[in-house]
């Protein structure tokens, strides 16, 4: 007589299905969490890089006429208001037949870089945009440079830099642009009128009020703190290579960022430079702890991790108890029908 044959639960069809629904529960989540990983840490989006052709575009418009009779006082009030306006700035420079007119750089003559590629799908006749790699990975700047004719380029060129960060990164700052600037509508008037204790007081209530908020430094248009979380450090010029680097702010440029190390903290400094007209009020510095940003990423993939392994779970048993459920009634009847078969009228 022949044995009845076995039924495998795991080889019913709708376990076959259920593991073709936990694959594919599995590949859609580790293909988001890459996606949501490229998203957050890619730079020269296509719309960032639209948006800040239209605002150069404008601003050219605005200024070309004044270019070759070198008009720098026109200029420079059109460059100074664009700067202020527009945070995401790095770096200027326009340039006539004569030379350079003005420039966000040190020295008379434009920003330079050496690790600098032209991005050709948008790049045009008379227009040049470039991609212009920065000392980290998540941020850099894009460069748009106008020529007053494709021709003759030495008859003048109009340059813009802006930064260009990931989405985290750019979260942060405008993050802590806003704090400064909401700081500088308070302290502006305070620092010509020489009232550091309200000063103080506005300083240390920014950093209190957010935890990521590692320290604020305001200083005046002599770069002498007149607020700085060590109270051994007020009234001075400070030296060392981020507050040096601070300094740099101009009219044209108004704002620097800077990444310090600070144990195991890393922070993001946001120097923003007060000007009136060319002449420097004052400074502010704040110093933004990532470490938290950080850890809330990594906290968002785990997540979306255990959420998938759970519904895979789900399926998976589900696929078992209806599986056997199934296969039972299905080998029962199997083996009495080999049982009759085999002769065995009793069953």
């Amino acid at each position: 007589m022949r044995e009845a044959r076995k039924i495998k639960w795991h080889g019913t069809m709708g376990f076959k299905l259920a593991a073709l629904v936990s694959v594919s529960i599995l590949s859609f989540s580790a293909v988001t969490i890459v996606l949501q990983g490229r998203r957050a840490h890619s730079l020269y989006s296509s719309e960032s890089i639209d948006c800040k052709i239209k605002l150069s575009t404008a601003l050219y418009k605005t200024i070309r006429n004044s270019v070759i009779p070198g008009d720098k006082e026109k200029i420079a009030a059109q460059l100074s208001r664009f700067a202020l306006q527009n945070q995401d700035v790095a770096y200027l420079c326009v340039g006539g037949p004569g030379g350079v007119i003005v420039t966000s750089a040190t020295g008379g003559k434009c920003p330079e870089f050496p690790e600098k590629r032209e991005l050709k799908t948008y790049s045009r006749s008379g227009m040049s945009v470039y991609r212009v790699e920065g000392r980290r990975s998540d941020v850099g700047y894009l460069e748009v440079k106008f020529y007053l004719s494709p021709d003759r380029r030495d008859l003048g060129f109009v340059m813009l830099g802006y930064y260009e960060m990931d989405a985290v990164a750019a979260e942060r700052f405008r993050k802590v642009v806003g704090l400064e600037r909401y700081v500088a509508v308070n302290v502006e008037g305070m620092i010509r009128d020489l009232s550091y204790s309200d000063i103080d007081k506005i300083a240390a209530d920014m950093a209190g009020e957010d935890t990521n908020v590692r320290y604020v430094v305001v200083t005046d248009g002599d770069f002498l703190t007149l607020y700085h979380p060590d109270g051994s450090k007020k009234f001075r010029r400070l030296k060392d290579p981020v507050s040096v680097e601070a300094e740099a702010t101009g009219p044209y440029s108004p704002i620097i960022i800077q990444y310090v190390k600070e144990g195991g903290d890393e922070i993001m400094e946001v120097a923003m430079g007060l000007f009136d007209r060319e002449r420097r009020v004052g400074g502010i510095r704040i110093g933004y702890s990532l470490l938290e940003q950080r850890r809330e990423a990594v906290v968002s993939a785990l997540k979306l991790a255990v959420i998938s392994f759970l519904l895979v779970a789900v399926v998976l048993a589900s696929s078992v108890v209806i599986g056997r459920r199934i296969a039972a009634p299905v080998v029962s009847l199997a083996d009495v029908a080999l049982k009759v078969g085999g002769g065995d009228l009793e069953t």
